[in-house]
């Protein structure tokens, strides 16, 4: 015998079966995608020392020698000559050395302008225009930490041999 009345709406077990198993499907799918998360971070992080590694050779080419870890201090204790800079106090490090080789030579030529404006100034007294860039070729998404800007300049996840 056929009900009189046909269902026109699911009972209270049927709705909570169906959002229980949304909800299974959703905690099986959340660390899926932070993996995946994740290993794009990694590959980002890769890809960052694939250009500042091209961006160090970019530097050699035409310099016939790598960019100095720092470059006033280290070299004063060398017998080789300086590398070409907009004035005789200029410190740049590696990070500011490449910035043309890794399409930043805008940021570049307002530090080397600077430079020349401001002869035996420290490059990290210069203007937040200049000094406040956070730059993502230098920064690893993969670091937890937020990248900042200091007094030093911008920062970087990527280390460089400073010397000896």
């Amino acid at each position: 015998m056929r009900n009189a009345f046909p269902r026109k709406a699911f009972t209270l077990i049927e709705l909570l079966v169906v959002i229980a198993i949304i909800a299974i499907l959703i905690a099986l799918l959340v660390p899926a995608v932070q993996k995946v998360r994740d290993a794009a971070a990694r590959t980002q992080c890769v890809n960052n020392l694939k250009q500042i590694a091209l961006g160090m050779h970019g530097f050699h080419d035409a310099n016939k020698k790598f960019p100095y870890g720092q470059f006033a201090g280290y070299a004063n204790n060398s017998t080789e000559p300086t590398p070409p800079a907009p004035s005789t106090h200029a410190c740049f490090a590696w990070p500011v050395s490449i910035l043309p080789y890794v399409d930043q030579a805008p940021l570049y030529a307002a530090i080397t302008s600077w430079c020349v404006a401001n002869p035996g100034t420290a490059t990290y007294s210069a203007p937040a225009a200049i000094n406040g860039n956070i730059l993502a070729v230098y920064v690893c998404p993969a670091d937890a930490s937020t990248p900042q800007t200091g007094p030093e300049g911008f920062q970087t996840n990527y280390l460089g041999c400073n010397g000896a």
